[in-house]
């Protein structure tokens, strides 16, 4: 059994860790919230607003024992008539830049929906960011540093030898370029070239570092094929808060509806979306639900576009408490475009027995197995048929949200996945220190 040292840890995220209200934000919270009991964590974090700075000061009520540092990177607003001369000045750049870049032939009819710097998301950071960083590191000697998200990749080179450095790849800026690509059909030597040369830059920093931690088996396959063999690869998975995996509710409460679970500010969701609503419903002549619940944040654009393909849907956005819904409905995951990792939203239905159907890249990193755990459906007619037997076979669709709450208690709880995540820790600082 290893030792169980205590260690300084600074951990650099891309994203406010806080509040936990979706993927990508909850995956850093929830190990997080684990291992401030065992080890001695401070944060890096950005400040782009006000609003920033604020949801950082709740942060730190709530993790009294976490030091967090703040590079604020914003500005009082100018006074009236200076705003509107710079947004004169800003909307004129960016003509400029687009039509240049148009002239160029730049990718942006691919990448459009994107930051336009999501091909290439290494560009050097703001000043005062790595100010604060370099101050941070001459204060503290970390055992661990701690880059979550590919956007920090980059820091390495600015990392002290004697720390051991590990990135968190949550999800791949390569993967979710093919993936794009491959289901809008564009051709696959373009494709190449735009998502291979992201995944060449992101390896190279990869190798950089002393370890690697990917969310599911899968992901961590494919990075060991691309680093050396002294970058220590692991399968490290988040799962849901303690509090949030209490007993599910599995009185026989019939399935009315159906539940799609995230905003359109992450892309995926937007295609995955628009695919189900557009070609996935036309499979489903006599439709069994009443509704199609959709959370999250959705433009009024994308409101009335999507209410035109089917008058079934009702947008919910934020609920606080999402278990009614859940409780009441089939939970469809429809995502084409990846980026490897966990979906939240798959945890998230089964801790509350909603049955789950999914396609096989949004189910990477779920070790449920199709028919017992969940349904998996890639094509519109296969995703319809799940559908259509779930509504029409209650007693199945209630075994398997059972299956999938055993096999949530078991793997993707927060003491589940921090444990492990510890355990790496143990073995990247100290792997001959056995008891």
């Amino acid at each position: 059994m290893l030792a169980k040292n205590r260690f300084n840890i600074l951990i650099i995220p891309e994203l406010l860790p806080y509040p936990p209200t979706e993927g990508g934000r909850l995956c850093i919270f929830v190990l997080i919230d684990y291992l401030r009991k065992f080890h001695d964590i401070q944060l890096l974090l950005a400040a782009y607003s006000k609003d920033d700075t604020r949801t950082i000061d709740q942060l730190r009520a709530e993790w009294p024992e976490v030091i967090i540092h703040v590079a604020e990177l914003y500005t009082e607003p100018a006074p009236e008539k200076f705003r509107q001369k710079l947004k004169r000045r800003v909307l004129d750049s960016l003509k400029s830049i687009y039509y240049s870049r148009k002239k160029m032939g730049v990718a942006t009819d691919v990448y459009s929906r994107y930051d336009p710097h999501f091909t290439l998301p290494f560009n050097p950071h703001h000043r005062d960011f790595i100010s604060k960083l370099v101050s941070v590191l001459d204060q503290t000697k970390f055992d661990i540093i701690q880059t979550e998200l590919t956007r920090m990749l980059n820091l390495v080179s600015l990392f002290p030898p004697a720390s051991k450095k590990i990135f968190v790849q949550i999800e791949s800026k390569s993967d979710i370029l093919y993936d794009y690509g491959r289901s809008h059909g564009f051709d696959v030597n373009y494709i190449e070239h735009v998502a291979g040369n992201t995944a060449f830059i992101e390896y190279a920093y990869m190798a950089q570092y002393d370890a690697v931690f990917a969310l599911n088996d899968l992901d961590a396959r494919q990075i060991r094929e691309h680093v050396p063999p002294s970058v220590a690869v692991y399968t490290s998975p988040f799962g849901l808060l303690d509090k949030d995996v209490a007993a599910a509710d599995f009185a026989d409460e019939k399935k009315e509806h159906l539940i799609f679970m995230g905003g359109e500010g992450h892309y995926p969701n937007y295609d995955g979306l628009y695919w189900f609503l557009s070609d996935v419903l036309k499979e489903i002549p006599d439709k069994p639900f009443k509704n199609i619940y959709i959370t999250g944040n959705w433009s009024v654009a994308t409101k009335a576009k999507f209410s035109q393909l089917s008058d079934q849907v009702n947008f919910i956005g934020f609920v606080d408490d999402l278990s009614p819904y859940l409780r009441s409905s089939i939970c469809i995951v429809p995502i084409r475009i990846g980026g490897g990792g966990i979906r939240t939203k798959i945890l998230s239905a089964m801790a509350q027995g909603s049955p789950v159907i999914a396609t096989t890249l949004s189910s990477v990193g779920i070790k449920g197995d199709h028919g017992r755990e969940l349904l998996i459906a890639d094509t519109a007619e296969n995703f319809a048929q799940a559908i259509i037997e779930l509504f029409a076979k209650p007693p199945e669709a209630q075994a398997m949200a059972r299956n999938a709450y055993r096999l949530l208690l078991a793997e993707y709880t927060q003491t589940a996945v921090g444990a492990k995540r510890n355990g790496f820790y143990q073995s990247i600082c100290n792997p001959s220190a056995i008891s």
